[in-house]
């Protein structure tokens, strides 16, 4: 593309430097189809918006190497694995007792390698009110300590966590259910908790606590319902297919410096160049080191799980307006909800990124990533929250 500017997109050419790569690290990078921009992307990039040409320009960038991967690489299958439990399913004790209001029920065991546990099987002989609540609990001052709001039924079933937790060989774990509200009654078989092994553990001991935030104490002759799900992490994944190698990508034409109408378009070019480099410098400045921001958009009366579609926002304001009264928190001021009644997390159409646990009634959570076009949010029950988008002042 040489002499006077085509068009917009000239500008950009030369933020694309040719560079060469060896088939096997391309491959290796498993890249994904990027899908088109948003018409609205578009049209402000044509209006020469910064943050829309630079969506724009990432867009044809990963088009080019997706091009150039899915030519040349060839995927494999993922390898399969197997998931087990202690119990046989469905287990279905035969013995029912009630009055368990601030009771915690656990099996105790050691993984005789890395797992995840995904979640366990639990059963109730009544359904009751107010919070149930499963997880893992490492011994020995370690800590994970997982918990997630469930509510159990009266039939064997598996609850899978929100994010499966990743345990490690030789460490003591309990997979653990605590009945927080009234009027749920567990279910039990009298029999000896006797250690035994399967693929992946060795099951040491059930175990129960009374009230919740005392120690675990032996729960023997008694077999409870709680079991855990464990599948073994992801093995080192199979060497890449690897084609031939293609020739070296060829550079555009080298620019032509001979009349000083070549040197004018140049200097043109540059000066396009540096002004869109400024106001992007200025715009990355904003949202990386922000000085003030606006409360913007407000979600009220959120509950349960849901997406939120989001522009260019710098965080989010969560308020938690309804928490019920048996939840627990610390004496500190201000107090923290332990554990955590909701989550957020940041993402796009494609994915969401980590969580981050709300454990404040007014929590401020920023920065957002700059690509940000959804917010999860994920209330336990019972809980009431209210999301505000915050924006950069400027």
């Amino acid at each position: 593309m040489t002499g006077l500017t085509s068009s917009w997109w000239d500008e950009l050419v030369g933020l694309f430097i040719p560079s060469r790569i060896d088939v096997d690290d391309l491959c290796a990078l498993n890249l994904d189809d990027p899908a088109f921009p948003s018409l609205a992307d578009v049209a402000l990039a044509l209006a020469r918006d910064p943050s829309s040409i630079l969506t724009i320009r990432n867009w044809w960038r990963d088009k080019l190497r997706y091009t150039a991967f899915a030519a040349n690489c060839v995927c494999n299958s993922p390898p399969a694995f197997t998931c087990t439990t202690h119990l046989s399913h469905p287990y279905n004790p035969s013995i029912a007792s009630g009055g368990v209001q601030d009771y915690g029920f656990a099996i105790d065991f050691t993984p005789s390698a890395d797992v995840w546990c995904y979640g366990g099987y639990l059963q109730v002989g009544t359904v009751g009110t107010g919070v149930v609540q499963h997880g893992i609990n490492e011994a020995g001052g370690f800590a994970l300590n997982y918990l997630e709001t469930v509510v159990p039924t009266t039939t064997d079933t598996a609850y899978f966590f929100t994010t499966p937790q990743r345990l490690y060989a030789g460490h003591t774990y309990k997979y653990l259910y605590q009945f927080v509200g009234p009027g749920w009654v567990i279910k039990y078989n009298n029999t000896n908790s006797t250690p035994s092994t399967n693929a992946y553990a060795t099951f040491n001991a059930h175990a129960y606590k009374s009230p919740i935030a005392s120690a675990w104490l032996p729960h023997s002759p008694v077999t409870t319902s709680p079991d855990p799900i464990f599948c073994p992490p992801a093995g080192t994944p199979p060497l890449p297919v690897i084609d031939p190698q293609p020739p070296e990508i060829i550079s555009r034409t080298p620019w032509t410096c001979t009349t000083i109408g070549d040197l004018c378009t140049r200097l043109y070019q540059l000066s396009l160049r540096v002004d869109w480099l400024r106001t992007q410098v200025a715009y990355d400045s904003s949202r990386l080191d922000p000085y003030s921001y606006v409360a913007s958009t407000v979600h009220s009366s959120l509950t349960g799980d849901g997406l939120l579609t989001v522009s260019d926002i710098l965080g989010v304001l969560v308020e938690l307006t309804t928490v019920p009264s048996s939840w627990g928190s610390t004496s500190d001021t201000p107090p923290r909800y332990i554990p955590s009644p909701g989550v957020i997390q940041f993402g796009t159409t494609d994915g969401l990124g980590e969580a981050v646990w709300v454990h404040y009634a007014d929590q401020f959570i920023v920065p957002a990533p700059g690509l940000t076009t959804r917010v999860s949010y994920n209330f336990k029950a019972g809980v009431t929250g209210r999301i505000t988008e915050l924006l950069r002042s400027d």
